[in-house]
């Protein structure tokens, strides 16, 4: 047996090698179809496949709080941590529950020295232990450290490297984040990565919860702010079916409980790496659905050489099937000459899907996570392999069928009679190119489908000119730059912004069209019910005179807000967007009605007090409409405020931080304006933007460096 295949092996080498147009233009067709298949594949397996490196991944899940209003479909949002504190403690499904609230800090040396603004967590003493990775040096948190007056914190590896060269006396060090000195008690593993989806699965430092416990509005002792990502890690022989009944039973009596949990009464669970890729795995599988369409129509491509070659050997086969040889052992000989192309396209295409990865990666948008755990490994190799079987046996299949059908003696006679191929084979060849015709056809369509989908969104009109527009982040940090400080830092920096030459104007406001996590609060307006039951949600935010103005955004009606509504003894102020009016003044004259935003919500400890979060606003003008969150969806309603404190005073309600100052500049060197709606389609962001527009005529300096998300703070 072992000889006959010896034999059948070395006579389709060198069949292969008297046609050797044949083998290469085979090989390198399967090449190109395997080696972009197996590419994709390498995608999607380290993205949506691969289990994370953690013990039992499998039983890591997400747990998200659902708020259910009547008549709307229940939405997902953060738990407050006294939520989280009562899952704890009264749940029976879960070994571990953990929270967790990301943000982003200026970490450096006691000194200053060494300061970057790098993401960073607060995480409750328990969350690595959820996680099942302990640190290497050191020790893990304790659970009196989410206490009150515990200012420690666990560094990263990388984080542990870059400060003190993997010095094993850190540990114990005082590092500052946010101006704010904390005690290292630990250094995560080498490679450690958070199975989040989001910015923040890159954090460097963990502090534990006890930050969100102090001051006069402690976000950590709010049962209405929604501050915590929770994961659990659910007991051996647990369903996820069964815990979200447990917690969704814990969580109904809350509800009945506080007034503040009224529309919180279950909760949603999924597992933890479908939270994590959940908003890209139906990109990613349509993707390699059309990889594998591509394939089908190379598979198809070869069968049809593969057929014309088969057809032309045809007097060859019929005299070996007439010395003897068995059916069975002819098709073995055309399915072993199938496996060396196949394996030899697969070879090939491995390189070709190395090189594709190392050019394509560089440039996938960094809010798809898990990139960094795409690779060719043994998963891929193993995939690869089992593609170029199934591309030798579907490309030898149609050949060796269609030869099964003709008689050795039909295909001596034809074969003596004309060097030309049969009618019903031309008939065949034609199916074969039909088929390819149409997937190549359907492909091409899908195509420019999509090609048309990116074209309207790099040419949507956003309602602001980004052309020229730059935005950047400064680190103010509260404990170096409280209120009233802030209040002098931005007073002194955007005159000298806008007096820079060639700059046409710099502002701040919260948030940046496109890049920022908006806000959102009750809101009682003139003439309007407001009901507690069903209180009026919209978005806010806050801005800086000339800052509208700065992103080119017109106002159509009345007034913008100007130095004057910024003096603590003039009236208070609003400006809104034409989806207000619209909305709640149809066919009226906005001008001069009232509204009164609720901003308890919003609060943090430098406006706790601030007996103007709840004032009555009169709105002054009405701004043209813009693209807040999305270049697609429709612009929400929005009020906007004059900041009349630092900017830091309105901060999103899920991060309980004081976003800091992004500021921008426009210049001719500047991101276009797909540029700019390309970033805020990667990523979400929560930020202050400062815009500066520069005359075309003369060059801006260049805009600093920013981190994805703006620095803020722990206490």
């Amino acid at each position: 047996m072992l000889a006959s295949l010896r034999s059948d092996l070395y006579f389709a080498l060198r069949q292969l090698r008297k046609s050797p147009g044949f083998a290469v233009a085979a090989i390198l067709t399967l090449a190109l179809g395997i080696g972009t298949t197996t590419a994709i594949y390498s995608l999607i397996d380290g993205v949506l496949l691969k289990p994370f490196p953690l013990p039992h991944p499998e039983q890591l899940v997400a747990v998200h709080s659902e708020e259910i209003h009547s008549g709307q479909e229940p939405s997902q949002t953060g738990t407050s941590y006294p939520n989280y504190l009562d899952w704890r403690s009264r749940n029976r499904t879960f070994s571990q529950l953990a929270a967790l609230v990301g943000d982003a800090h200026l970490v450096s040396l006691p000194n200053g020295s060494d300061g970057a603004v790098i993401p960073a967590s607060r995480v409750s003493y328990n969350y690595f232990n959820t996680l099942g990775v302990p640190p290497i040096l050191g020790r893990n948190f304790t659970a009196d450290e989410d206490q009150p007056g515990h200012h420690v914190a666990i560094i990263s590896y990388g984080l542990w490297q870059r400060l003190f060269a993997k010095d094993p006396h850190a540990v114990g060090v005082t590092i500052l984040i946010s101006d704010v000195p904390y005690t290292i008690i630990g250094v995560m593993p080498k490679g450690f990565i958070e199975p989040r989806a989001d910015y923040f699965r890159g954090a460097q430092v963990w502090a534990s919860f006890a930050p969100s416990l102090e001051g006069s509005a402690p976000p950590g002792k709010d049962r209405s702010a929604g501050i915590a990502e929770i994961v659990g890690r659910l007991k051996p022989g647990v369903a996820q079916q069964q815990a979200r009944a447990d917690l969704s039973t814990i969580q109904s009596s809350l509800a009945k409980t506080y007034p503040e949990d009224r529309y919180f009464t279950s909760v949603f669970l999924e597992s933890k790496l479908a939270d994590v890729t959940g908003d890209v795995r139906p990109a990613l599988l349509m993707l390699m659905a059309a990889v594998l369409a591509v394939l089908l129509i190379v598979c198809t491509n070869v069968a049809g050489l593969m057929l014309t070659r088969t057809m032309k050997r045809r007097g060859e086969i019929a005299l070996r099937a007439a010395l003897g040889a068995s059916s069975k052992r002819i098709w073995r000989q055309l399915l072993i000459e199938s496996l060396i192309l196949g394996l030899a396209g697969g070879a090939t295409g491995i390189v070709l899907a190395g090189v594709l990865l190392h050019t394509a990666l560089p440039l996938v948008p960094d809010d798809i996570p898990r990139l960094s755990e795409v690779s060719i490994d043994g998963r891929v190799l193993a995939f690869t392999v089992a593609i170029s079987i199934l591309c030798a046996l579907l490309s030898s299949f149609v050949p060796a069928w269609k030869l099964a059908r003709v008689s050795p003696i039909e295909s001596l006679r034809e074969q003596g009679q004309s060097a030309t191929t049969s009618p019903r084979t031309h008939h065949f060849q034609n199916t074969l190119v039909i088929a390819q015709t149409a997937l190549g056809f359907a492909l091409l369509l899908a195509s420019g489908l999509l090609i048309r989908g990116f074209v309207n969104v790099r040419h949507a009109k956003t309602g602001f000119q980004s052309a020229h527009l730059f935005r950047f982040l400064l680190p103010l940090t509260p404990a170096r730059y409280p209120d009233a400080k802030k209040v002098l830092f931005y007073q002194n920096l955007l005159p000298k912004l806008a007096a820079i030459p060639g700059v046409r104007s710099a502002s701040a406001g919260y948030p940046a069209p496109l890049h920022g996590a908006y806000a959102s609060a009750p809101v009682e307006i003139d003439g309007r019910p407001n009901p507690p039951d069903n209180q009026l949600f919209t978005l806010v935010g806050v801005a800086e005179p000339r800052y509208f103005e700065t992103l080119g955004i017109p106002v159509l009606q009345g007034r913008t807000i100007n130095d004057a509504d910024n003096d603590p003894k003039s009236p208070f102020v609003a400006l809104v967007n034409q989806a207000f009016v619209k909305k709640y003044f149809p066919g009226e004259n906005p001008i001069g009605r009232h509204i009164r935003p609720d901003l308890t919500e919003l609060r943090n400890q430098s406006n706790d007090l601030d007996p103007t979060i709840r004032n009555d606003r009169e709105i002054i003008g009405v701004l043209a409409d813009f693209q807040q969150t999305s270049v697609t969806g429709p612009p929400q309603p929005w009020p906007s405020f004059p900041t009349r404190r630092p900017p830091c005073s309105c901060a999103p309600p899920l991060s309980s931080a004081s976003p800091e100052t992004p500021c921008g500049t426009k210049s001719p060197r500047g991101p276009s304006s797909p540029a700019s709606i390309h970033s805020s389609l990667s990523s979400t962001r929560k930020a202050w933007t400062c815009g500066s527009a520069v005359s075309p005529a003369r060059s801006a300096s260049r805009p600093c460096s920013s981190p994805p998300s703006p620095p803020s703070r722990f206490s």
